[in-house]
């Protein structure tokens, strides 16, 4: 996830998330530099205040933001931000002078470390295809219902590896065109 500041220029095609609780000064509603605004992932209004009070604080209070964004749970902001958090044009912004000693890049770490891997299933068409790719070989071995019963082969076409069932359309579709 990238950070930024809300002054900063628009890239064409960025997505662009505020995440600060107050509106920023000098910016008019509806201005395209906001984007999308997520006040209530911001810290809470004492703590922001508490920290502006004494910036040498920040150690404490990386460690208290992170209290309370573990406490948010489930909120629209927080549902939002996980869904773009691997989203390579998405830019959270603030209107903080420097973004990399606000509550910005904590949010983005604690998104980071809550975020879910997203995993390839091991039987997607794109995995098969690199099968193929690599030489190996493949099978449709039965229809049974709307799954089907895939089967991989090592590159000599000879010993079984792996068989699995697939009720992909797109898998099955594939293999019954390029192999049968």
């Amino acid at each position: 996830m990238k950070i930024g500041r809300i002054y900063d220029e628009i890239v064409p095609g960025q997505r662009r998330f505020l995440v600060d609780r107050l509106w920023p000064r000098g910016i008019p509603k509806g201005d395209e530099r906001v984007g999308s605004w997520l006040p209530q992932v911001a810290p809470s209004a004492e703590l922001r205040t508490w920290f502006h009070a004494d910036e040498s604080r920040f150690d404490e209070f990386r460690e208290r933001y992170l209290e309370e964004l573990a406490l948010l749970g489930d909120v629209p902001g927080m549902r939002m931000l996980r869904s773009i958090a691997a989203d390579p044009d998405a830019l959270v912004v603030t209107a903080a002078k420097h973004p990399e000693h606000s509550h910005v890049p904590i949010l983005a770490e604690f998104l980071h470390e809550a975020a879910e891997p997203v995993i390839e299933p091991a039987h997607s068409l794109e995995t098969i295809q690199r099968w193929v790719a690599f030489g190996g070989t493949v099978r449709l071995f039965e229809h049974a219902g709307r799954a089907s019963v895939v089967e991989l082969y090592r590159c000599d076409g000879g010993e079984l590896v792996e068989s699995f069932e697939s009720d992909d359309a797109r898998l099955t579709d594939w293999v019954a065109k390029t192999f049968n």
